[in-house]
């Protein structure tokens, strides 16, 4: 029987140059008994404890897949304002906020919902945040004004009528001069596992013994040679999902291309309400 061994990110600290957690630690290491590297039923599964789990089902089939890694979370509904704008101005807008000193590249994805009916959503990919809704999208013309009530801030610009909108970002009384161009940020993350993978993947979903709790995750299994052993990820305080995504890094996505290279099925989980 295969053993497992449970990765636990014990701090949520991050080491500023590699953007990963600072400490992860092995807290046990047991039989893998509730479900086996391909997620079918094992035998003799036990009724508690952390083998409780009910048998993986495959979310997605065909255990080959290189579409990679988990779907993105769905999209909180924001609360669409009067538009009247040429569809033109749709896409993702992005620009470098200066304050105090501090530079932070704000991205603003501009969706038509409906006819003259746009949603905004905001991104600050080095704080983390990641397609915040907006309340309210207007545009008259050329001017936009894009505005937030949970993060007290508003946007309102000047659109050239293709690739510019110069304009004023105020949050808490506090206004910025911020110039948006189109097109996104990519940030470079050299550690982060591409396709073609070298190894099976595929998306699961499992429950603990009676149904009352649903899981979500990623199983990724060698594609040959004997397997030394199963792990399982999870992270420690904060929700996150199960790359443990934070910053635009992937701790958790990159442990799992390291071990399972390595030979071992690896089961990385999202917490309850995150992924």
């Amino acid at each position: 029987m295969l053993p497992l061994a449970i990765i636990v990110s014990l701090f949520s600290t991050i080491n500023p140059g590699l953007g990963v957690p600072s400490h992860h630690i092995i807290t046990k290491i047991k039989p893998w008994r509730g479900i086996t590297p391909l997620g079918k039923p094992a035998k003799n599964q036990p009724k508690s404890g952390l083998a409780s789990y009910a048998p993986l089902t495959a979310i997605e089939n065909g255990a080959t897949a290189v579409s990679g890694f988990p779907p993105k979370a769905q999209e909180i509904p924001a609360i669409a304002g009067t538009v009247i704008a040429e569809t033109a101005i749709a896409g993702i807008w992005s620009g470098d906020l200066n304050a105090a000193g501090m530079q932070l590249k704000l991205e603003f994805e501009i969706k038509e919902v409906g006819t003259n009916a746009y949603r905004s959503y905001l991104s600050v990919p080095q704080q983390g945040a990641k397609d915040l809704p907006m309340d309210k999208t207007i545009i008259d013309k050329t001017k936009i004004t894009i505005k937030s009530t949970v993060i007290g801030a508003v946007f309102e610009g000047e659109w050239d009528e293709q690739n510019r909108i110069k304009g004023v970002f105020t949050q808490n009384n506090h206004a910025f001069p911020l110039e948006l161009v189109r097109g996104g940020t990519k940030l470079s993350r050299p550690q982060t596992p591409q396709a073609p993978l070298a190894y099976r993947f595929r998306n699961v979903q499992f429950s603990n013994s009676n149904g009352t709790c649903r899981f979500q995750g990623t199983l990724s299994t060698p594609k040959s040679g004997t397997v030394k052993g199963n792990i399982i990820l999870f992270s420690g305080s904060g929700a996150q999902n199960r790359d443990e995504e934070i910053f635009g890094h992937k701790p958790f996505a990159v442990l799992a291309d390291t071990f399972t290279k390595a030979g071992y099925n690896v089961l990385r989980v999202d917490d309850r309400g995150a992924g």
